[in-house]
């Protein structure tokens, strides 16, 4: 137990989610937080607040088919939304945040290491 510390960067959000409040102020409760490709199950308990999943499904599929209006299916229908929104943030892998950043999708990064990258839509 007195090693586990070690890995909490690679094993929770609270390191990332602490440096984006610090470079950046805390996040807006009213603004939506997605999982873009990926789930990390601290940030909901860190944020206190759910998020909502983009193009990812793996053990939430069951959940996803009886309320599919909680999460959202595909990049391609997520994009708009995010393109409409005044503010929110994201969670992805850092190479879907490339990916999403070279076809001009808007985003800021707020902060990042090898596994994730945050962003806001301001």
């Amino acid at each position: 137990m007195i090693g586990y510390d070690n890995f909490r960067a690679t094993r929770s959000s609270r390191d990332l989610l602490r440096a984006a409040e610090a470079a950046h102020g805390p996040f807006a409760a009213d603004a939506p937080f997605f999982h873009v490709h990926m789930h990390d199950q601290t940030v909901p308990f860190y944020l206190r607040r759910t998020t909502t999943f983009v193009s990812f499904r793996d053990e939430f599929a069951l959940g996803q088919d009886a309320e599919p209006d909680r999460a959202i299916a595909t990049d391609a229908q997520w994009i708009p939304i995010w393109e409409r929104l005044p503010r929110a943030y994201a969670m992805m892998p850092p190479n879907d945040y490339e990916r999403f950043a070279a076809a001009g999708v808007p985003m800021r990064v707020l902060a990042r290491d090898a596994r994730r990258v945050i962003v806001s839509r301001q």
